[in-house]
């Protein structure tokens, strides 16, 4: 190189090893979600895309630049995080702690790159440059302290699962996905008309986007129309989601249990 090192920005290129729970009992999966399949010139496997693959990446990146003798044009360091599932327990204490002196691993960091997010479809890279940030919450209702037996007392008591199915509809719209919860927008910035022309360039496509996702062959339904709003509800105002129920009986089949 031309230039030494210290000449040199520094970036640091972020990714996690850890994954969600997967097993050929969930049903989405055709082949052991554990063991890499190549399949129609695609790599099948639990974390191939989130994030062991983009994980991989950076150290393609830099066999090539070595094996073809080019100099990199910034100075790379690698995070890799085994816990981002679960929270990222730790990661922001040892980002702080790392930080801290002049020898800190991280404390000549110029830049971060995440590399864990998506392309907008299969035509044209992104680089997606912030996230709207989740917060997870959780809703217990309890009815009584013992099981009960629907045949028997079903119609006498009130039922947990009937009023948390209630209270769960109440948070958002069916069909459009509105939340309904009061206040929520009031943190919200407006739109400007600088950042809806910003929507008008952006190749995505809304067929596309139904087939990759499996809608096509199901509902072939979104919640929304045109391109802008759709990219708008996906990247920029909040959403609810409800990711699951859990009542007296939460095991495989039917137990007359409320």
């Amino acid at each position: 190189s031309s230039s030494s090192w210290q000449d040199r920005k520094t970036v640091c290129c972020y990714a996690h090893l850890d994954v969600q729970p997967a097993s050929l009992s969930d049903g989405g999966w055709t082949s052991d979600p554990f063991v890499l399949a190549l399949r129609d010139d695609k790599l099948y496997g639990r974390g191939s895309t989130d994030d062991k693959g983009p994980a991989l990446s950076w150290l393609w990146v830099l066999r090539a630049h070595r094996a073809l003798n080019v100099p990199l044009p910034v100075n790379v360091k690698l995070l890799f995080e085994g816990m981002e599932e679960s929270g990222s327990e730790g990661m922001f204490e040892a980002i702080r702690d790392l930080s801290r002196n002049d020898d800190g691993f991280l404390s000549d960091v110029d830049f971060f790159c995440v590399s864990d997010n998506y392309w907008l479809g299969d035509r044209t890279p992104c680089l997606t440059y912030g996230l709207r940030g989740l917060a997870y919450f959780g809703v217990s209702v309890q009815c009584c302290r013992q099981d009960l037996h629907s045949g028997v007392l079903g119609g006498t008591v009130h039922e947990a699962m009937t009023d948390l199915v209630k209270l769960l509809a109440s948070l958002v719209e069916s069909g459009t996905g509105k939340i309904l919860v009061p206040g929520i927008m009031d943190d919200v910035a407006p739109v400007t008309e600088e950042e809806e022309k910003l929507y008008e360039t952006i190749d995505f496509d809304l067929e596309a986007y139904k087939k990759e996702n499996k809608l096509d062959s199901v509902s072939n339904a979104l919640l929304h129309d045109t391109k802008k709003d759709l990219l708008m509800a996906r990247w920029r105002f909040p959403t609810l989601s409800l990711h699951g129920i859990e009542g007296a009986f939460p095991g495989a089949g039917a137990k007359t249990v409320m």
